[in-house]
C-alpha cells in the first residue's frame, strides 16, 4: 500500500519537471469524457473485530465498469497544466472470495456493487510531438467517495443445504484519501478542440463501513483501486496554440518571385538570365508558409536555390532572415513560429552554398504584417519570412 502511495507521488513530482522547449498552450480548458474500468484492480476487504474462526480478510471480486469525468483546468509555462477533476465509476462485485475451509459466502447473481466518487487535483506535463500530437503524464491528489453494496441474505435464508452459510449485509459509504497516476496523448482535431486518451490508476486509502455479518452489527475496512482506460474531449477557451487544420487554407493572392516582382498567384514569374546583374534589393526575399506551417513548399525550395547562388556570386557581408506570422493563435506561440520559419529559410541558404557565419536570424512573431488586421486573422500574406542581403 504505502510503495504504491511513494510511486503515484513520485509521479505527481515528476509532473512539475523542467519546461519542453516546444510550443505552449495558455489560457483555460475543459474536459469532458468517460472511462473504462478494467477488472484487474486489487481492492482489499475484510472484517474488523471478529473472533478468529469468523474472522476474514478478502478482496472484491468486480467486473469491468464504466464511468464518467468532468474537469476544469489552466495551462501554465513549461507546458504544465493543473486542473480540478470529478469523476465515477462503477463496478459490480461478483463475489466475495476466501481462503479454503474459511469463511464462505454463497451468492446470487446480483450480489453488490461499488460506486466511486472522486474529486482530484490533478498536475500535468505535456510533451509537444508535432503541433497537434501531445502525450502527457502527472498525477493527482484529493478524496473519494465509495460506497459499497453487498447482500446475499435472501440467498443463505433460500438454501437447504444442512452446512451453515454465512451471510453478510452491507450498503455503507465512507469518504477517503485517494491518489492517481496518468498518462496518454490528447490530438488536435480542430482549433481549440483536442481528443484526449490516456490511461489513469487510482488509489484510495482504507475506508471504514459498518454492515452485518450472519445478522450481527461487524465493521469491515479496506482499500479501493482501478485500472481506467479514458477518452475525452478537451476544449480550449481561448489563448490556446493555433492548431493547423486538415485541409490547408487557401494560398496567398500574390506571391514573390526571385527578381522581386510581386504577380498574381496563377501567373509565371519573369525569367532572369543566370549572368544578369542583381542588387541587393533585387536580391531580397519573401518566402510564403501555409497556415500554422515552418514547412518550405517546392516553389519555396526552388526561389531560396536561386538567391543562393545568385548570392555566391557577390561579395557577400551579410544576411539576415526575418521571421513573421499572422495574428491567428497566441502572441507568444506565434513568436516561436516565426522563429521556426527564420531557421528553416537559413538551413536551407546553408544547404545551398551560403556562409552560415553571414546569416542572422530574428523572430518578430506577429508584431511586424505586411497587411495589418485585428487579433486572431489568417491573413495569408503576413506568414511569411523575409530575407535581406547586404554586399
Amino acid at each position: 500500500m504505502h510503495n504504491r502511495f511513494a510511486l503515484l507521488a513520485a509521479v505527481s513530482a515528476v509532473a512539475l519537471g523542467s519546461a519542453s522547449a516546444q510550443d505552449e498552450k495558455t489560457g483555460y480548458y475543459g474536459e469532458l469524457g468517460g472511462s473504462y474500468t478494467l477488472d484487474i484492480g486489487v481492492s482489499d476487504f475484510e472484517s474488523e473485530g471478529l473472533d478468529a474462526g469468523a474472522a476474514f480478510d478478502s478482496e472484491l471480486d468486480l467486473d469491468e465498469g464504466f464511468g464518467i469525468y468532468g474537469a476544469l483546468g489552466k495551462y501554465f509555462p513549461g507546458n504544465l497544466r493543473s486542473e480540478i477533476e470529478m469523476a465515477y465509476r462503477g463496478q459490480d462485485n461478483n463475489s466475495l472470495p476466501v481462503a479454503p475451509g474459511r469463511v464462505t459466502f454463497p451468492v446470487a447473481d446480483d450480489f453488490g456493487e461499488v460506486g466511486v466518487l472522486t474529486g482530484m487535483i490533478n498536475v500535468y506535463k505535456d510533451i509537444p510531438l508535432t503541433s497537434r500530437i501531445t502525450p502527457y503524464f502527472g498525477g493527482g491528489i484529493g478524496f473519494a467517495r465509495l460506497n459499497i453494496e453487498m447482500d446475499n441474505e435472501a440467498v443463505v435464508a433460500a438454501s437447504t443445504l444442512p452446512t451453515p452459510l454465512n451471510s453478510i449485509d452491507l450498503d455503507d459509504s465512507d469518504y477517503v484519501t485517494a491518489v492517481q497516476g496518468m498518462a496518454g496523448v490528447t490530438v488536435d482535431v480542430a482549433r481549440n478542440l483536442a481528443l484526449a486518451v490516456g490511461y489513469r490508476y487510482l488509489q484510495t486509502g482504507e475506508y471504514d463501513m459498518e454492515g452485518a455479518f450472519n445478522g450481527e452489527t461487524t465493521a469491515f475496512s479496506g482499500e479501493y483501486s482501478a485500472h481506467e482506460i479514458t477518452a475525452g474531449l478537451r476544449f480550449n477557451f481561448g489563448g490556446g496554440a493555433a492548431v493547423e487544420p486538415a485541409v490547408a487554407t487557401a494560398a496567398p493572392a500574390m506571391k514573390t518571385c526571385v527578381d522581386g516582382t510581386v504577380v498574381a498567384l496563377n501567373s509565371p514569374c519573369p525569367l532572369i538570365a543566370d549572368d544578369e546583374a542583381i542588387t541587393a534589393e533585387e536580391l531580397s526575399l519573401v518566402v510564403y508558409f501555409e497556415y500554422d506551417s515552418a514547412s518550405l513548399t517546392d516553389r519555396a525550395r526552388s526561389a531560396i536555390a536561386r538567391r543562393a547562388r545568385q548570392a555566391q556570386d557577390v561579395d557577400l557581408i551579410s544576411v539576415v532572415v526575418i521571421g513573421n506570422t499572422d495574428t491567428a493563435g497566441s502572441a507568444q506561440y506565434n513568436v516561436g513560429l516565426s522563429q521556426r520559419r527564420a531557421r528553416v529559410v537559413r538551413d536551407a541558404l546553408v544547404s545551398y552554398g551560403v556562409d552560415r557565419s553571414k546569416i542572422s536570424v530574428r523572430a518578430l512573431g506577429e508584431t511586424s504584417p505586411a497587411k495589418p488586421t485585428a487579433d486572431g486573422v489568417d491573413e495569408p500574406l503576413n506568414r511569411r519570412t523575409e530575407v535581406e542581403f547586404e554586399f
